[in-house]
C-alpha cells in the first residue's frame, strides 16, 4: 500500500497574451498528453485557462516521480515568460491526498514565485489547511482544534 498525493495543475492567463498560454498548453500536452484539459475562455474578461490531472500514481512510485519532473519542466517554462516580476501565465500546482499518517491534507506545490499564498487556519486533527478565517470548527472533521496558520509560498515546493 502506498501514498495517494495528488497534484492538479491550473494555469490562467489574460487575453493579451493568448501566444503564451497557447504555447504553455501546447508544452503541457506534449509532457502530459490525455491529462491536459482544453483551453476554456471565460465570458468576463476572456481569460484563458485549462488544467493538467492528477497522474493517479503513488507517492515514490515511478509515475509520480516522472510527475515531480515533468510539473517542474512545465512551471520553469512558465516562468521564463516572467518580465519584471510579472508574468501574465499564473499557475497553481494544488496537491492534495493521503499524507504519511493517513489524513487529507491539501497544499500548494508550487506557483509563480511573485505570488504570495496566506493561509489562515490548520486543523490539528485532520491536518486539513482552512481559508476561511471564520471557521470555529473543521468542516472535513469537526474538530475545534484549529490554529491560526499564514504559510508563504515563494515558487518553491512545500509540503
Amino acid at each position: 500500500m502506498g501514498t495517494i498525493r495528488h497534484h492538479n495543475v491550473v494555469i490562467t492567463c489574460n487575453d493579451y497574451a493568448e501566444d503564451k498560454i497557447l504555447l504553455t498548453h501546447r508544452k503541457a500536452t506534449e509532457l502530459f498528453g490525455d491529462l491536459v484539459s482544453p483551453i476554456v475562455i471565460t465570458e468576463t474578461n476572456g481569460y484563458f485557462s485549462f488544467f493538467i490531472a492528477t497522474d493517479g500514481s503513488k507517492k515514490n512510485w515511478g509515475e509520480s516521480d516522472k510527475g515531480i519532473l515533468k510539473r517542474k519542466e512545465l512551471c520553469d517554462f512558465i516562468d521564463s515568460f516572467a518580465d519584471d516580476d510579472s508574468n501574465p501565465v499564473r499557475y497553481v500546482d494544488v496537491a492534495y491526498g493521503d499524507d504519511d499518517d493517513g489524513y487529507h491534507t491539501a497544499y500548494i506545490g508550487r506557483t509563480n514565485p511573485s505570488i504570495k499564498y496566506k493561509q489562515t487556519l490548520y486543523c490539528n486533527k485532520c491536518k486539513l489547511l482552512l481559508l476561511d478565517k471564520k471557521l470555529k470548527s473543521c468542516p472535513a472533521c469537526n474538530s475545534l482544534d484549529l490554529d491560526d496558520r499564514v504559510v508563504e509560498v515563494d515558487g518553491l515546493p512545500r509540503e
